[in-house]
C-alpha cells in the first residue's frame, strides 16, 4: 500500500517539467527532490554520461552513465536518462552532461516542497472573489479590494433582474468568471492531497486570515471555494447545478474591482452537477471534525443532486448561448458520475452509491490514466476507491484498480 501512495503522489503531481523552456536540453524537476526518492533527468540531445555536482562550489560529488535512447512518439524525439537516485545528500546542485549542457540549479532537501506549497496556497487566497485580498512575493506586493460583490443574476434561470447570492469561490485561471466544473477537479485534487497528508499540511504555516474559525488553514481556503460552490445548485430545490457563473463576455484587461459587468448563473449541466456532488461529498467528510453543521449541509447538497442525477440518467450538455465565456463542456458525464458516486460511498458507508461505482467503473478502459484533466476525473474516482479502508468493496475489482495505478509509467 505504501508504495501505491507513492506511485499516486507522483500521478497527482504530473511528470517531471523541463529546466527552463523548449530549448533547455538538460530537463529535470527544477523544484527539486527529497533525499530518499527517485532522482532523474532527462537528455534530449546525445550523450553518455554525466556528473552531478555542488552548486556552491561546482564539486563533482556524483556520476554515472545514461540509459537510452528512448523514443517519445508524441513529440517525435529521442531522450536519455540520468539517474541519480542512489546520491541524497542534502544540498544545492546542478547536473553536466559533457557535450550537452548542464541543467539550471535545484534542491536535495526534506523541505523542498514546502516553499511551493506555501506559494501555491497563498495563491489561492489571491485568487478569492468577493473580498479584498494582499500579500507580498519576491519583493512585490500584490492586492485588490473586494470584488464582484453582486454576484450574480438569475436571468438565466428564470429570475429576470433577481440577484441571488453568489459570492466567495475562486476567479478562475484567465478570467474572473467562477466555473463549477474547473472547481471539481481542483477541489478533488485539494481534497485528496489533505486526507493523504494531512499531519505534514497542518504543520506548514500559510498566513491566511481567518475567514473560518477552528479550521486549519489549508482547510479554511478550500472552505472558501466550497461556501461559493454551495451557492450554484438551482434555488428550486431540484438539485441541479448551474455551469458556471460569469459575464456574458470576458471582462477586460481590468483589476477585479473594476470588472462592473454584470454576472449570471448560468443553466445547469450534468457535468457540473456531479463535479458538485463529489466534491460537496468530500468536504462533508474533511469538514465535518472541525465544523458537524457545515459538514451536514455539504453532505445534503451532494445528495440532493445525486438523487437528481439518479432520476435523470441522460448527459445535459451545457449550451454556451449568449455566452463567449469559457464552455467546460465534456463529451461525457460517465468519469462524473463515476466520481460523484465513489465520493458519497466514501463519505456516507451506504452500499447503494458503492453499488453504482462498482456497475460502472469496470466499462473504463484503461482503468487509469496518465494524462487527465478537467475533462476526465475518472482517475479522481479510482484513487478514492483504490485507496478506500471501507468494508463492502469487490475485492478483485480493487486489486485491479491499485493494479492499474501501480503499472501506470511515471514519465521523468
Amino acid at each position: 500500500m505504501k508504495k501505491l501512495f507513492v506511485i499516486l503522489s507522483l500521478l497527482l503531481a504530473g511528470c517531471h517539467a523541463e529546466a527552463s523552456g523548449g530549448s533547455f536540453p538538460v530537463r529535470l524537476n527544477s523544484i527539486g527532490f527529497l533525499p530518499g526518492t527517485s532522482k532523474k533527468a532527462t537528455i534530449i540531445q546525445k550523450c553518455s554520461g554525466f556528473e552531478l555536482k555542488r552548486a556552491t562550489d561546482d564539486e563533482k560529488v556524483f556520476s554515472g552513465e545514461v540509459t537510452g535512447p528512448f523514443h517519445q512518439e508524441d513529440v517525435n524525439q529521442d531522450a536519455w536518462v540520468a539517474d541519480f537516485s542512489a546520491f541524497a545528500d542534502t544540498g544545492s546542485y546542478y547536473l553536466e552532461v559533457p557535450g550537452v549542457g548542464r541543467s539550471v540549479t535545484f534542491r536535495i532537501s526534506d523541505d523542498v516542497f514546502r516553499f511551493p506549497y506555501v506559494t501555491t496556497m497563498r495563491a489561492f487566497y489571491l485568487w478569492r472573489c468577493g473580498t479584498a485580498v494582499e500579500g507580498d512575493f519576491n519583493g512585490q506586493h500584490f492586492a485588490h479590494a473586494a470584488c464582484h460583490l453582486d454576484d450574480g443574476y438569475c436571468d438565466y434561470l428564470d429570475g429576470k433582474g433577481v440577484i441571488r447570492k453568489g459570492t466567495k469561490g475562486w476567479h478562475d485561471a484567465g478570467d474572473y468568471g467562477k466555473y463549477t466544473v474547473n472547481a471539481g477537479i481542483t477541489m478533488g485534487t485539494l481534497f485528496l492531497a489533505w486526507e493523504q497528508f494531512r499531519p505534514t499540511l497542518e504543520k506548514a504555516t500559510l498566513g491566511l486570515p481567518e475567514t473560518a474559525p477552528g479550521f486549519p488553514e489549508y482547510l479554511e481556503e478550500l472552505k472558501w471555494e466550497t461556501d461559493w460552490l454551495l451557492t450554484m445548485q438551482y434555488p428550486d430545490g431540484s438539485g441541479r447545478v448551474s455551469h458556471k457563473l460569469t459575464r456574458t463576455n470576458f471582462a477586460g484587461f481590468v483589476r477585479p474591482e473594476d470588472d462592473k459587468g454584470k454576472r449570471y448563473f448560468t443553466e445547469w449541466s450534468s457535468t457540473a452537477t456531479a463535479d458538485f456532488v463529489a466534491a460537496m461529498a468530500m468536504a462533508a467528510r474533511n469538514f465535518q471534525p472541525y465544523d458537524a453543521a457545515y459538514a451536514k449541509t455539504c453532505l445534503d447538497a451532494a445528495e440532493k443532486s445525486y438523487a437528481f442525477l439518479k432520476k435523470h440518467p441522460e448527459m445535459k450538455p451545457f449550451e454556451q448561448g449568449d455566452f463567449t465565456t469559457g464552455a467546460y463542456k465534456g463529451k461525457s458525464d460517465k468519469d462524473e458520475r463515476l466520481w460523484a458516486a465513489v465520493e458519497l460511498w466514501e463519505t456516507t458507508g451506504n452500499k447503494n452509491y458503492l453499488e453504482d461505482f462498482e456497475k460502472s467503473a469496470p466499462s473504463f478502459t484503461p482503468r487509469i490514466d496518465s494524462d487527465w484533466d478537467w475533462q476526465n476525473v475518472k482517475n479522481l474516482a479510482m484513487f478514492t476507491y483504490a485507496l478506500s479502508k471501507r468494508e463492502g468493496r469487490n475485492p478483485k475489482l480493487a486489486a485491479t484498480i491499485q493494479q492499474a495505478i501501480l503499472r501506470m509509467p511515471i514519465c521523468w
